[in-house]
């Protein structure tokens, strides 16, 4: 057996170990208004990872307890890096389910026992008879998601987040039918919808307009599931200082979506690489999403960089080294900060030290936008102020002001340019000065005779080269 049949047999392996969405017909995306990416399900590779799943699950437990006297903070749980959901507390009977959040929807709906035998999810249901609050109408919605579709009857009830007091009266639809997660996912009975449109009245939302909360404006910190560190939701107030002090916001680039326009893409922090995002630039940050989905020119770019580095299987399955110093870098730019697209942002399971990782990233041409989901989120702690309109980015270099032309970026330093004006300026005044100078000394003598210099002036008031005024001076200067 040869070497690079061997490799291709570890590689084909790791593949179908770690992504198993990449082997499906990845063209069969499709645009929808309401629009979310296939949630890839991560399962864990040991009983040792089993168990520390269960850990954090406690540790979620035993972290409600810990923030009670901040009902501003909610923790996550994340289920083996595909997704991040929160537990809510449902109805009068307040039946705890638990809902993942994306920021990439707007919508909060639940399965409920409206849902017949395999129409929906095979987790816990919402049993909505039970609550006295609940009311659902005959206003049918058909939400599709690329992943699937739901098929949910629109109403509200009183949610809250789990073991805190308050809770408001918010829109509510209770599904029946739906195909969004598959049965590898029963932890989770619904989806939680915060991006920044106006279609539904999100959690958040209904809190402000309620006065529970100062602001409609959120934070999510998330920790990659190896480190076994918390990951929580901040909302208002709550949102620590280690976050706001160092958040750059910017102006989101859509007015329903939290998406952000990047004005450039660099290889290495070197090679303007712009051209490649020429189709669409906007950039949606989602953390309904497993992965990171780019323009079709920026992947082929980011295959073809690769090729020398990594086992090309096909069109979906790349394997690379993990931790290889030839991995580039790409750089993307926005208004105000520039992001670091590394390995460990395209790359998947670098975390369990394989000697090879999967390509986490891929291309969607029906919806025109990238998409930045979790393998990013899980790097920068990102905020939301739907008031502003605005993203707000933490720990990322800031740049002071950045113009896009063409595909090239101008970056202005305003300190050099006025130092370069004033240097100009000097110059030019001395020019003056000098000048001036020249004209007195050659006037002054003509002053002394007035008759003589009247009629000095009439004799060569039109011969070139005698400067005999102040305007005449000034010209001489820019000559």
């Amino acid at each position: 057996m040869t070497k690079k049949a061997f490799l291709l047999i570890i590689a084909a392996f790791m593949i179908n170990k770690t992504l198993a969405f990449l082997t499906n017909d990845n063209a069969n995306f499709q645009e929808s208004s309401k629009f979310k990416l296939p949630l890839t399900k991560v399962t864990p590779l040991n009983k040792k990872a089993s168990a520390q799943r269960e850990q954090q699950k406690q540790k979620m437990n035993n972290s409600y307890k810990d923030l009670q006297s901040n009902t501003n903070i909610a923790p996550l749980v994340n289920l083996g890096d595909s997704l991040y959901y929160i537990t809510l507390e449902l109805g009068s009977n307040k039946q705890k389910l638990n809902f993942q959040i994306d920021t990439g929807s707007s919508l909060l709906w639940v399965d409920t026992t409206l849902c017949e035998k395999g129409k929906c999810n095979h987790c816990e249901k919402y049993d909505f008879k039970s609550s006295t609050t609940s009311y659902y109408s005959n206003q049918n919605i058909n939400y599709t998601y690329v992943s699937g579709q739901l098929q949910c009857y629109l109403g509200s009830d009183f949610v809250g987040i789990s073991q805190q007091n308050q809770q408001v009266n918010t829109t509510l639809c209770y599904a029946y039918q739906e195909q969004v997660f598959s049965n590898m996912n029963q932890e989770i009975s619904g989806i939680i919808g915060l991006n920044n449109g106006d279609s539904y009245t999100n959690l958040i939302d209904s809190l402000y307009q309620a006065g529970e909360i100062s602001s409609n404006r959120y934070a999510l910190s998330l920790q990659h599931f190896y480190t076994n560190k918390d990951s929580y939701l901040y909302i208002a107030d709550a949102i620590p200082e280690s976050i706001s002090s160092q958040t750059t916001w910017i102006n989101v680039s859509q007015k329903n979506r939290w998406t952000l326009k990047c004005i450039g893409v660099y290889l290495n922090d070197t090679e303007d690489i712009t051209s490649t995002i020429s189709s669409y630039q906007d950039v949606l940050f989602d953390s309904g999403t497993t992965l990171t989905y780019l323009t079709k020119d920026l992947y082929n770019r980011i295959v073809k960089d690769l090729e020398n580095i990594c086992t090309i299987i096909d069109d979906t399955r790349i394997a690379c080294p993990c931790f290889s110093p030839q991995l580039p870098t790409y750089t993307f730019y926005f208004q105000g900060v520039k992001f670091n697209f590394t390995s460990k942002h395209y790359l998947i399971n670098q975390e369990y030290n394989f000697a090879f990782c999967q390509l986490g990233i891929y291309y969607i041409d029906s919806f025109k936008q990238m998409i930045f989901g979790d393998t990013v989120l899980v790097t920068i702690p990102i905020s939301f102020d739907k008031q502003e309109n605005q993203i707000g980015l933490a720990s990322l270099p800031q740049i002071e002001n950045i113009k896009s032309n063409g595909y090239s970026i101008t970056i202005i330093c305003l300190a050099s340019l006025s130092a370069i004006v004033l240097l100009a300026l000097i110059v030019f005044q001395l020019k003056v000065k000098k000048a001036m100078k020249n004209a007195d000394q050659i006037t002054d003598p003509l002053l002394s005779n007035t008759s003589s210099a009247n009629n000095s002036n009439k004799n060569n008031q039109n011969k070139p080269g005698l400067p005999t005024n102040r305007s005449d001076v000034d010209k001489s200067v820019y000559e």
